[in-house]
Order: C-alpha cells, then sequence, then structure tokens
C-alpha cells in the first residue's frame, strides 16, 4: 500500500511545494499513510487533504496509534471543539510574521482562551498546558521545537486551520488586507475553500484593498481558487468604482463571464463607456468571452472515443495563432534520469497537447497586435540576430510568456510536462540517447549556433515530433521555487554547452527576468474547458506541413 501511495504522490497533481514537503517527511508520510489506508484514495484538493489529515490526527491516529503504544485506553473529547481550539491557537501563531513556534507558556495562554469558548462537555478541560500536552502526545499535531517551543507539526496545519478560523468567525477584512504577503497568501487562498459566505466578504475586501489593479495575478489566483465566487462583490465594483478599478476587474473576470451571468450583463453596458479605458477593456471582455464559448463548445465534442485513438506524433493547427501542437500521450518517466543521475518515478495522468515549436517572432508580433500596447515588447524584437520571423521570441519575462500562453488558450507547460515530452521514451542524457556526437543533428548550441537563435524546426524532431526540446531558446515552466521568488526554465540555448541541454538540466530566475536565450512554448490539457487546459480537435500531418511553408518553420 506505501508503495501505490507513492506513486499517487508522485503524481503531477501532488507536485505542489506545500504538498512535496509533507511527503518528504517521514512522519508527514506516515500520516498520509493513515489517510490513504482509511480511505484507499487521497484528496486531490489540498485544503480537502489537509483536513482529512487533521481529522485523521484527532481521531484515528490516537485511538489506534496512541493506545497500541501506551497500551492504555485514551480519554475521549469533542474532536470538532478540539479543532476549533487548534484553528484559534494557530491564528494566533500565524498573526506574527513567520512564527511557527511560541513559548510553550504564551501558546498555553492562547489555548486556554480557546478552551473557555467549547462547552465543558467536549472533555477538553480548561487547562491550556494540558490541552497542549494531549494534542501533542495523543494526536500528533503539536510538536516541540529543540528549544523547548512549541508549534504545529507542519506549517501547512498552521496555515490550514489559521484559514478555517478566519472563515469561521469572519475575519476575512484582516485576510484580505494581508493576502498579499507570501506569508499569508496560502492561508488567504486555504480560506477560499470553505463556504460562499466567506468567499462574498473575502472578495469584496480583496477588491477594496486594490489588489485587482496592484497584483492581478494574486487576483487570479484567488479566483481560480474560490469553491464559490459571488457576483455581488464583482457587480459592486462595476458598478460603483474607479475607471482603472472597473478595468482591472473587467480583465480579470473576462473567461469568467458565462459563469456569471449578472456581471456579464453589467459588462455589456461598459462597453458604452465614456471613459475609453473601460469600454476597450468591456469590449475585449465580450469578444474574449464568446471566442472562449466557442472554442470550448468545439472542443469539448472531441469524444473521450476520440482521444483513445490519438497516438504521438498527431498534430492540431490552430488557425487563430498558427500554432502547432503535437499529442502526447499520459504515462510514467523517470524525471531527471541521465548517465550520472537514477531520476525518479513520476507518472502524468492526463494526455496533453505540447507546441511543436517555441513560439516565434510571428506569432509574438501577432500577440503584440492584439494587446494594442498594453504588453512590454521584446527588446530583441530590434535585433537582427533574433528578430526573424522564423526565429524564436527571446527576452519575455515569465509573467509576460505566461499573458501570451493565456491568449492562445493554453498555458506554460509544467516541469513534469516538459521533461516527459522532452525525453519521449529516453532515459537518457537527451532524446536520442547519451552519444553527445549526435547533439548537433537535434540542437542549436554553442558550438554550431553561431551566436544567435534559428529558425525553429530546423534540426530533428524527438521520436514525438517535438522540435528544439534541447538547444536553441531555454523556456520558461508555470513551475515556482523558493516560495515564488524565482520560476523554472528548461533545455538549453543556443549559447549554452552540450551539457547543459540535457533533458534533466534545469535553472530558475526570477519571473521578471529577460534574456536573449530565453523563450517559451505552450501546453494544453484536455478536458476541463478552461484556458490552458482544453480539448483540442486534431488536424493531419499533411495540413501542418501545407501551413509550414519552404522555411519548415511554424507561421
Amino acid at each position: 500500500m506505501s508503495g501505490r501511495l507513492l506513486q499517487i504522490l508522485a503524481t503531477e497533481r501532488y507536485q505542489t511545494r506545500r504538498i512535496r514537503e509533507l511527503s518528504t517527511n517521514p512522519l508527514m508520510l506516515t500520516i498520509l499513510c493513515v489517510v490513504f489506508h482509511e480511505e484507499r484514495k487521497l484528496p486531490t484538493e489540498r485544503s480537502e487533504l489537509y483536513s482529512r489529515c487533521v481529522r485523521v490526527l484527532l481521531e484515528h491516529w490516537r485511538r489506534e496509534i496512541f493506545e497500541n503504544e501506551h497500551g492504555q485506553a485514551v480519554q475521549p473529547y469533542d474532536a470538532d471543539a478540539a479543532q476549533a481550539v487548534l484553528a484559534r491557537m494557530a491564528w494566533w501563531m500565524h498573526s506574527e510574521q513567520d512564527r511557527a513556534a511560541a513559548p510553550l507558556d504564551e501558546l498555553a495562554a492562547e489555548a486556554e482562551r480557546g478552551l473557555a469558548s467549547v462547552s465543558a462537555s467536549s472533555g477538553l478541560g480548561r487547562d491550556g498546558a494540558q490541552f497542549i500536552d494531549r494534542m501533542r502526545s495523543e494526536a500528533g499535531l503539536l510538536a516541540k521545537t529543540a528549544d523547548g517551543r512549541c508549534g504545529f507539526l507542519h506549517l501547512s496545519f498552521q496555515e490550514y486551520l489559521a484559514a478555517t478560523h478566519a472563515a469561521a468567525h469572519g475575519l476575512s477584512k484582516e485576510l484580505a488586507s494581508q493576502a498579499a504577503s507570501s506569508w499569508w497568501q496560502e492561508t488567504a487562498l486555504l480560506s477560499l475553500r470553505t463556504s460562499e459566505a466567506h468567499c462574498r466578504d473575502f472578495f469584496t475586501e480583496l477588491l477594496a484593498v486594490g489588489i485587482a489593479e496592484k497584483d492581478p495575478k494574486l487576483a487570479q489566483q484567488c479566483i481560480d481558487e474560490a469553491l464559490f465566487l459571488p457576483p455581488e462583490p464583482f457587480a459592486d465594483v462595476l458598478m460603483k468604482s474607479k475607471a482603472s478599478r472597473q478595468t482591472a476587474v473587467i480583465r480579470l473576470l473576462r473567461n469568467r463571464l458565462d459563469q456569471l451571468p449578472e456581471v456579464a450583463e453589467i459588462v455589456k453596458t461598459l462597453m458604452k463607456s465614456r471613459t475609453k479605458q473601460v469600454a476597450k477593456a468591456a469590449s475585449e471582455a465580450v469578444s474574449y468571452s464568446k471566442l472562449y464559448g466557442a472554442i470550448v463548445s468545439r472542443l469539448t465534442t472531441v469524444t473521450l472515443e476520440k482521444e483513445r485513438t490519438l497516438k504521438p506524433g498527431n498534430v492540431w493547427v490552430d488557425d487563430r495563432t498558427g500554432i502547432t501542437y503535437v499529442w502526447i500521450p499520459a504515462g510514467t518517466f523517470l524525471m531527471g534520469a541521465g548517465s550520472d543521475e537514477k531520476g525518479h518515478e513520476v507518472q502524468l495522468t492526463q494526455p496533453f497537447w505540447m507546441a511543436r515549436y517555441p513560439v516565434t517572432n510571428a506569432q509574438y508580433r501577432q500577440f503584440l497586435k492584439e494587446q494594442g500596447g498594453k504588453v512590454q515588447k521584446s527588446e530583441y524584437l530590434d535585433d537582427r540576430r533574433f528578430n526573424g520571423d522564423d526565429q524564436p521570441i527571446v527576452g519575455v519575462s515569465w509573467d509576460e510568456a505566461t499573458t501570451l500562453a493565456e491568449w492562445a488558450g493554453a498555458g506554460l507547460p509544467t516541469e513534469a510536462q516538459w521533461e516527459y515530452a522532452c525525453r519521449a521514451g529516453s532515459n537518457k542524457d537527451y532524446c536520442f540517447g547519451n552519444d553527445v556526437k549526435k547533439l548537433g543533428d537535434y540542437a542549436w548550441y554553442e558550438e554550431n549556433s553561431n551566436g544567435q537563435t534559428q529558425p525553429v524546426g530546423t534540426k530533428l524532431a524527438n521520436d514525438w515530433g517535438l522540435h528544439d526540446m534541447h538547444g536553441n531558446v531555454w523556456e520558461w515552466c508555470q513551475d515556482e521555487i523558493d516560495g515564488g521568488s524565482g520560476r523554472v526554465f528548461r533545455g538549453g540555448g543556443w549559447d549554452f554547452s552540450a551539457r547543459g541541454c540535457r533533458s534533466a538540466v534545469r535553472f530558475w530566475l526570477t519571473p521578471s527576468s529577460r534574456g536573449c536565450s530565453l523563450g517559451f512554448r505552450v501546453a494544453t490539457v484536455p478536458g476541463t474547458g478552461q484556458a490552458g487546459n482544453q480539448v483540442a480537435e486534431p488536424g493531419t500531418e499533411h495540413a501542418t506541413e501545407a501551413r509550414r511553408g519552404a522555411s519548415g518553420a511554424a507561421p
């Protein structure tokens, strides 16, 4: 059973930073084993996973583990009441920046304030120190540090319990006002998996403090995370706020208008706004919504039976963007493998479409034209070493690459998707094996690039029909590192060594970084009907070749 659990934890959906931390902690892995044993599955949402872990520790763990170790029955208590006290303690702990442990007497005092608010029949008593001892020895949710202080077994539990406390006690204003802080962001996002009332209050406060304008990426994360997306906060902003806030909210909701019909009607009326930026944003959102709806309607008609007939190398060409996609099947591979590395097994449970080539300058220029000056132009578009239509775009930040991917109805590939697609079944240094003498047949790198990028698709493809996965340009991936301060890029570039072009090589930079060898390609996952996660109608190899023209590069 533990082997099966490790296989599940290696799948893409569990490869978030927090859950990876849980699975590398031996005690936390044991707790996950107990959850898996109880339900024969793991929840896919991290908030639900944390919830199940907490309940297992408060109920099953203390009965089965503690009693077996100590040979005596534990005194019963109300698990709901215990969780409420722990949630109050977690909120108090989290209220101080970077506090993951506190002096025992201070934590006990906060526990006593929580115990005073629960029923006397809960079986928990009123003594804070005794409560902490029970939660530490019987439930395992609290732990002492080497210096005698005490805190939660894992920061994820503190964040989750603090989130439940905020939602239960109307603390949405306090939470929303601090959501932009890295210390509070995960707690804020977890709170949005609780109740409709909290989501409504949270978004009201979030919009009031200007997050839509100041940090649209965070605002979008909150929208994507929310279990409920109440229309009232957004409608209120659109009807009463200044133009800058109206514009920001319209842009945030452009792919949610079908989900929020009341908001969609307001946006339609704002197409006639006297403020040009509002009218333009509203018109673009309505147009995008119609296009998005048409794409989803078309794409979701692809049957599961048809998907099963697709094989690696089958292609689809998006007529709107000119991007050629290649079908990549679901499967398992050794991530990080090579002549010097054993790698670790990762399972991708969903097939996906990966762009055959990195995004080209021609596609990037089309994107810039449609954005109407809202995106910073790459400085290398004016450098003749890098600005040919068929050459890959370089000099774009991670945020700009993400914006273009969304414009294309796709997303940046995850690291796991990228490496799996690059390898195309190989567990060697390169997609073709370990013989570095063959690299020049597949890649533009420092020995053959002539000091610049080269037209995409002019070197051999890997076994799944993807070009330029080694060399030419480094490619941004979705994944974050160090709490979001860095983003990963893969593949090697025209100015890099052969060793740097290996399938397993990874580096990271801040999301705002740009460089003359830094580009990207896009990917899209079938089945969900969301931007970056769509089923695409497959085209034919013949149609793709006709579109490529004499140069052999994507249009």
